[in-house]
């Protein structure tokens, strides 16, 4: 067989091409993996800023209620007075 020994090293070839492609889907993956982790904490960040930012409003909202009913009284009080 004339192309026995070509036939090992092109297959020999092949394999480290494969094995070289493998490694560098791995190291994409890997960097990939990291650059979520990375997100995730970030997404976990921002949810927290929300939640505090959705506290603040739910204050100032309670606060803005008050003040309200405090002036519509206040209202009433110099409507009578002007009575």
């Amino acid at each position: 067989m004339l192309f026995d020994g070509e036939g090992k090293s092109v297959q020999k070839e092949l394999f480290e091409k494969l094995k070289e492609r493998a490694r560098e889907v791995s190291s994409a993956l890997k960097e990939l993996r990291k650059e979520n982790e990375r997100l995730k904490a970030e997404a976990a960040v921002a949810r927290a800023d929300a939640d505090r930012l959705k506290d603040q409003v739910a204050f100032y909202e309670g606060e803005r209620q008050e003040l309200k009913a405090v002036v519509e009284e206040l209202l009433k009080e110099f409507e009578q007075v002007a009575q």
